[in-house]
């Protein structure tokens, strides 16, 4: 309970112990190979500033303010986006007592309501909302690279290595006598045994660049699409919801709303996905965007009259 459902730092600290540990045993085992064949000496120095500026941006993004809705700053975060009425209409925040903008969520752990609520991450003991997803995504960007490129350290360190022992230009007779380079499954067996610490780094490290840029690369679909982490299990839930209406039947009581969503599912729109670009936009020049809808108010007015008309003729 308190790991998961309590600010806590204690994932912050493993993240620390990994990182710094990677970058302790770079120190000891594979620096000591560098320059090599394959490896120039700047090589030597691109790690201290790697390992600083990734440390250096986890503590300026746990500390950072992910958009947090409070009575000073709600009027703020209600100009950036319209109600959508499909996943957000106008209520208060039974815990905060306030009236949430459009794309807010309270969250449970840090017990606050967050703009354009993303996800609670442990890994910074942070919420990830509408001030600090830019940063969230730098934070994955540079783990990721940084994980990246001790894994190709280590691998032209292991490679080097190779080649000074000449292990793959050498033969033994098999079974049947004749003479044949050795296994790739031997090398790999000789870099376990003789370089443990570099091979085993390595593989460490490139398994967890290719976790964090698939968890980046996901984001980026999300902030492409202009939704949250939080919106997509909402779409999801109404989406599987719409789908149960028996529309060959008349709507039963209190499912109105749902059975022109079932009759005409374009009714189902993401308001807030503006094209590609301009989502990029919102996320990474937050301070000065905000959605057109609240810029022209007008155009609110003519979408939700075309809904309503939309609506009627399902009737």
């Amino acid at each position: 309970t308190y790991i998961w459902l309590r600010p806590n730092p204690i994932t912050q600290i493993i993240y620390l112990v990994l990182v710094l540990g990677g970058y302790v045993m770079y120190l000891l085992y594979v620096r000591q190979f560098i320059p090599g064949p394959y490896l120039s000496l700047i090589h030597r120095f691109i790690p201290h500033f790697a390992v600083a500026i990734t440390i250096g941006w986890f503590f300026k993004l746990s500390k950072s303010d992910p958009g947090v809705i409070t009575s000073q700053s709600i009027d703020y975060y209600h100009e950036k986006y319209p109600y959508d009425n499909i996943l957000y209409i106008k209520c208060k925040c039974r815990t905060c007592d306030l009236l949430r903008p459009p794309r807010s969520k309270h969250c449970r752990i840090c017990n606050r309501c967050v703009a354009r609520f993303d996800h609670h991450c442990p890994w910074i003991n942070n919420d990830v909302g509408y001030k600090n997803l830019y940063g969230f995504l730098l934070f994955l960007l540079f783990t990721g690279l940084l994980c990246l490129y001790c894994g190709y350290l280590c691998f032209y360190v292991l490679r080097g290595i190779l080649d000074y022992n000449r292990i793959t230009e050498r033969k033994y007779y098999n079974d049947q006598g004749d003479l044949e380079y050795v296994p790739w499954s031997y090398v790999i067996q000789y870099l376990v045994v003789n370089t443990g610490p570099v091979f085993s780094l390595g593989l460490f490290t490139s398994m967890v660049s290719l976790v964090v840029f698939c968890f980046l690369g996901y984001h980026m679909y999300l902030v492409l699409r202009n939704t949250t982490t939080n919106e997509s299990a909402k779409w999801r839930n109404i989406k599987w919801t719409v789908s149960k209406v028996d529309i060959t039947k008349p709507p039963v009581e209190g499912q109105s709303l749902l059975y022109q969503f079932a009759t005409n599912p374009s009714l189902l729109k993401n308001i807030y996905n503006l094209g590609m670009l301009e989502n990029l936009r919102e996320v990474f020049f937050f301070e000065k965007w905000t959605h057109p809808l609240k810029k022209n108010p007008s155009m609110g007015e003519k979408h939700n009259l075309k809904s309503k008309t939309t609506m009627k003729k399902q009737r």
